[in-house]
């Protein structure tokens, strides 16, 4: 009895501690949601998700609602309870931070994915059938005078330390191998679709698409597009990108949003959103056909592309992992005006009182 109520007592403090920090970060967006009131909504928002520890971040409600002033608002979620409770109990981070790594998502994944010339794995260099490089001079025979992408295949949030190279020489070569040293993988660039490339021609712009499968059951709960602004090689809204909500049908939303919630109806290179790409179909027939591929995961963000050939592209999947800030909910559900869970909501919250997460998850949260 005292080690259960001690347990309790840790778990609502780890998640108090959380949610007070994120209700502080989320100030900036204070004008967004100064004017806006919650005369009737508190209560139903209380009641919905009272039930897990911490303190309820009413301002995440007030901007939500001055995006989507709907029935459905208390149904919204909350990026700081979501983070630290509910995304721990759909996505253990026992299972989802080996799945994130991107070093073997050629083994893992059975899709469509850009070619890799070389995988590092730890300290291990690979070529690409697999055999073990260790001579710096065969390294330099397999990259140069090729055009890649390099990037991390841990904890590269946000396109961080993702690099393009034209034309690869000797001293590209070398350099690469003293900045990045371990964990890495360098991969042909992704001729991209002219239906997305027309958005911003330096990045590659993809879809985010949210999935939930709990209980033999599969569901898109969320798409969104990304695309890059001015000359940058990285899409997301992290790095200076728009994010755009898109529906299963491929139906752009008429506007999109940046990472201060600024909304924008062009791209930076003038296109309108509000268009369809309606190959966002084979991206999710995709999916659907892989996702067993990662088991005791239920909520995955993954990221497509489309090719010059308008085929599905995997570039990447987010389980939360050690970071535990991905995939995001927020712009998510702000793009596309309607709540993350949608009908499933309900069966969602079953799930999570009925597994809820351990400590050691909240602490790594």
């Amino acid at each position: 009895m005292i080690t259960k109520s001690v347990t309790s007592a840790l778990k609502y403090f780890l998640v108090w501690k959380k949610t007070n920090y994120d209700e502080f970060r989320f100030r900036k967006y204070e004008q967004t949601y100064q004017n806006v009131l919650l005369r009737k909504e508190k209560k139903l928002i209380a009641d919905l998700w009272g039930f897990i520890p911490g303190k309820i971040n009413y301002n995440f409600y007030k901007v939500a609602k001055s995006f989507a002033s709907k029935e459905d608002l208390h149904k919204f979620v909350s990026t700081d309870i979501f983070y630290p409770y509910i995304l721990r109990s759909l996505n253990p981070v026992k299972f989802s931070g080996a799945y994130e790594f991107k070093g073997t998502y050629h083994r893992l994944f059975n899709i469509n994915q850009p070619k890799y010339f070389v995988n590092a794995i730890g300290n291990t260099i690979f070529d690409n059938k697999g055999n073990i490089v260790t001579n710096k001079k065969e390294i330099i025979d397999l990259l140069i005078e090729k055009s890649f992408i390099v990037k991390p295949t841990i904890d590269s949030a946000c396109g961080s330390n993702i690099i393009a190279i034209q034309s690869a020489t000797e001293k590209d070569v070398l350099s690469i191998l003293e900045n990045y040293k371990s964990n890495f993988i360098i991969q042909e660039i992704c001729r991209q679709s002219d239906k997305t490339k027309v958005f911003n021609e330096s990045s590659l712009n993809t879809f985010r698409v949210t999935t939930l499968f709990l209980n033999n059951h599969f569901s898109v709960l969320n798409i969104l597009f990304r695309c890059g602004r001015g000359n940058t090689i990285v899409d997301n809204g992290g790095a200076g990108g728009l994010m755009c909500g898109c529906d299963t049908d491929g139906q752009l939303m008429p506007y999109a949003l940046d990472n201060n919630l600024k909304k924008y109806t062009k791209s930076s290179t003038g296109q309108s959103f509000g268009v369809k790409i309606p190959e966002v179909k084979s991206i999710i027939n995709t999916i659907k056909e892989k996702i067993d591929t990662i088991p005791f995961c239920s909520l995955a963000g993954w990221d497509f592309a489309l090719d010059d050939e308008n085929r599905p592209v995997m570039i990447e999947v987010n389980l939360g992992g050690s970071t535990g800030i991905y995939p995001g909910i927020l712009t998510e559900q702000l793009c596309n005006e309607t709540p993350l869970f949608g009908e499933r909501t309900h069966e969602v919250i079953n799930w999570v009182k009925n597994n809820s997460p351990q400590i050691c998850e909240l602490l790594i949260s």
